[in-house]
């Protein structure tokens, strides 16, 4: 008996130690899965907030079809322009933070649009930066035969006839450059709404709408199929060293902005560094550089927290005149 009990006993503690050890066996194969685990593995998505052809769309697919390289995976595009720049964010800030969802994130629906009117989104907190690859640089264009020939013509035509003068306008951002004059001038002028800087474009070559801005207008700037009236900046650009800046022309405003690329919140680090030194290389990458310069677009590639600091500051800088802008929209 004392035996048999001894036996079952053995046996018994056989059972357990063998249990152990398979558990133990499994738990590493496990483990050695997951830490094998590829990303990425699928196609990724990048959402793009404005339509087809204008800088932002430009860019965005530039950058993307020379990050494929290094992710080893298609990337995806969807345009999703409206609801003023919003629309894109929204759907990126709901996506799965998986890393397989990533978007464009430029200044206007970060910066400006949540302080203006009501967004779906938390503009520093419901997304994560990977990086900035691209600055917009805005000036007042015309077409080449406009009856304006400096701002001082636009202010003076619409005192005198308010409302008439018109401009493009496909983004708050874009908006608040002409807003500003109207507030500081006491003029009213009309914003024509529009989906892209492409449409910009042609509606004002097409002599459709007075203004417009963004990079689009550059290779018609060089063409003369347009003129520009100033640099909505402080400085002149080097590109079009004859327009003056705001500032010569008696304005303190200054709107140029960054491109950026982000995530949902909460995406794995690692993952959002696979994706940024993708677009690091392609920020490398001769052809991108060529492009990017031709569309008057390059800067430096900074990484996600280098744009939220940016980010931070735009906000606070752009705060009076936002305020400015809102109460004028009340009246």
């Amino acid at each position: 008996m004392k035996g048999g009990r001894i036996m079952r006993r053995s046996s018994g503690s056989l059972v357990v130690v063998m249990g152990a050890i398979v558990l133990g066996v499994t738990l590493m194969l496990l483990g050695s899965a997951l830490c094998a685990e590829k990303f990425p593995d699928r196609p990724i998505t990048l959402i793009i907030n404005y339509g087809a052809g204008g800088s932002t769309d430009v860019a965005a697919r530039l950058f993307a079809t020379a990050a494929e390289k290094k992710l080893g995976v298609p990337i995806v595009i969807v345009n999703k322009p409206g609801a003023g720049g919003t629309l894109g964010p929204t759907e990126i800030s709901r996506a799965k933070a998986d890393g397989y969802t990533i978007g464009t994130l430029p200044d206007s629906p970060i910066v400006i649009t949540p302080f203006m009117q009501k967004v779906p989104y938390e503009p520093l907190k419901d997304f994560d930066f990977i990086c900035g690859y691209g600055t917009y640089r805005y000036a007042m264009f015309v077409k080449a035969d406009s009856r304006f020939k400096s701002v001082k013509d636009v202010v003076d035509w619409a005192r005198k006839n308010p409302g008439k003068a018109t401009y493009a306008s496909y983004s708050p951002g874009i908006s608040v450059g002409f807003k500003y004059l109207e507030i500081k001038e006491n003029i009213k002028l009309t914003a024509i709404p529009l989906q892209s800087g492409q449409e910009a474009v042609t509606n004002v070559i097409g002599g459709h709408v007075d203004m417009g801005t963004g990079g689009e207008f550059f290779p018609f700037y060089e063409n003369k199929e347009v003129r520009c009236l100033a640099v909505i900046a402080d400085e002149r650009l080097p590109f079009i060293p004859g327009c003056p800046s705001m500032k010569e022309a008696g304005y303190d405003i200054d709107i140029t902005g960054w491109m950026s690329l982000g995530a949902p919140a909460g995406v794995p680090k690692d993952r959002l560094t696979v994706i940024y030194n993708a677009f690091k290389a392609a920020s490398e990458d001769g052809q991108v550089k060529a492009a990017m310069d031709k569309l008057m677009l390059t800067a430096p590639l900074i990484n996600g927290e280098q744009v939220r600091k940016v980010f931070e500051k735009r906000i606070v800088a752009m705060k009076p005149l936002i305020e400015a802008l809102v109460a004028e929209q009340k009246k």
